[in-house]
């Protein structure tokens, strides 16, 4: 679960709620706006008939949140392991998005993708605030998250 763009896969396909038809995408777009998770360790939290909980706290960022700047934000996975199986996993201790780092880069961006791709939103984000990931917006998410790093990194520079 360590790195840039990879996740865990439960024994029915999932990853907490994105299919496993799904994780393809969501790892693209992973990649594209660098994504890195460093797992701080796992701990077994509790075993009983149902198997094993594992609690793995890690840290993780994105390149919007190093070109601002901004510490990486803690969370965690409880992962539930049955007879050598991951039967689920769930994001849990981890702050609202829209109080933390993350959300700070998010807006950020999507600003700048505004005020500079502005014929990109609609396949970026919709007519909301979601973030779409689909085989058209990868490249662009790629590419304006490069320019993003590269016009914060300027302006932040001595």
């Amino acid at each position: 679960m360590e790195g840039r763009g990879k996740r865990a896969v439960c024994s029915d396909g999932t990853f907490g709620d994105i299919a496993l038809t799904d994780l393809p995408i969501v790892l693209d777009h992973d990649r594209a706006v660098g994504w890195d998770y460093t797992n701080q360790g796992c701990e077994e939290s509790s075993s009983g008939t149902d198997g094993t909980v594992v609690i793995c706290p890690y840290l993780f960022e994105n390149d919007w949140m190093r070109a601002l700047d901004l510490e990486p934000v803690p969370g965690s996975h409880e992962i539930l392991v049955t007879q050598g199986q991951i039967q689920f996993v769930r994001e849990i201790d981890i702050v609202s998005p829209q109080s933390n780092g993350i959300g700070v880069a998010y807006r950020a961006f999507r600003t700048w993708v505004n005020a500079n791709h502005p014929d990109d939103i609609a396949t970026m984000f919709g007519s909301g605030d979601q973030i779409l990931r689909n085989p058209g917006s990868i490249p662009l998410y790629e590419q304006c998250t490069d320019e993003f790093v590269a016009a914060s990194t300027s302006s932040t520079s001595p």
